[in-house]
């Protein structure tokens, strides 16, 4: 029995020692994947480094370039200045046409120049002529003697704004090209030509232009006149009467814009 003993308890160190063993080569083990994890983590960072470096380095020329620059490394800015106007002037032909005219069709065009003293802001001279034809329903009340001629149609325009461009912006075009935009705001005074003569006009102006290149642009303009005009009517009884008649022009343009001298991108 005492040899039985003896036998389990040597069988038990054997058994200890052996365990011992294995822990201390899993050990031994687990620290050298430890160690092959940690070089394989300095090289990955080294390599990391080495493509920021690089990528910092290089500039980006166009907007394909863009993916290839470090995440809050570097910005890339898209001029402002893509289509500058500081010191330049800006010739535009538009098409237009009167808006709340019932009684006429009134088509003609614009001639506007401008020039600007700073990016917001610059001065504008324009003038515009209409043509004149009827629409069905004053041809009918001609038919049915109704006069047409106290209906006030105006002929031109010339006047003076100031140029005020507070909004600027970027829009893509079909994500292929990015288009420089601003919308601008321009109040003035000027004379309206009418059948009755001319008279001082009140001038608003919005509108917006799309940048084609450094020296062209597209340009759309919506525009009110304001103006006062007497007229010449008979009362009930056939006598003649001057009337003072308050009108509100509204004209929408379409067309394009030349500025020029040259620039340079800054």
């Amino acid at each position: 029995m005492k040899n039985i003993k003896m036998c389990k308890l040597l069988f038990c160190i054997l058994m200890l020692m052996l365990s011992g063993q294995a822990s201390r080569i899993q050990a031994e083990e687990d620290a050298e994947l430890e160690s092959l994890y940690d070089q394989f983590d300095q090289e990955e960072e080294k390599r990391k480094s080495k493509r920021k470096q690089e990528t910092q380095e290089k500039e980006a020329e166009s907007l394909g370039d863009l993916a290839n620059l470090a995440p809050f490394s570097d910005v890339a800015v898209i001029q402002r200045k893509y289509l500058p106007r500081t010191g330049r002037f800006e010739a535009s032909l538009s098409g237009t046409s009167l808006l709340n005219n019932v009684f006429f069709h009134n088509f003609g065009a614009n001639l506007d120049l401008a020039y600007f003293w700073s990016e917001r802001f610059g001065i504008e001279l324009s003038y515009g002529v209409m043509s004149e034809g009827e629409r069905d329903t004053t041809s009918r009340l001609k038919q049915k003697g109704i006069e047409t001629e106290t209906l006030v149609v105006p002929k031109s325009y010339t006047g003076i704004a100031l140029r005020w461009t507070p909004i600027y912006g970027k829009m893509s075009l079909f994500n292929k090209k990015i288009v420089p935009f601003d919308i601008y705001f321009a109040p003035g005074i000027g004379t309206s030509k009418t059948d009755d003569g001319n008279t001082t006009t009140i001038h608003l102006e919005t509108g917006q232009v799309f940048a084609i290149s450094k020296n062209f642009a597209f340009r759309w303009d919506f525009n009110w006149n304001f103006y006062q005009v007497e007229t010449q009517e008979n009362d009930s009884n056939g006598n003649p009467q001057t009337l003072t008649k308050n009108q509100n022009d509204l004209f929408l343009g379409v067309g394009l814009s030349f500025f020029f001298p040259g620039a340079k991108y800054r």
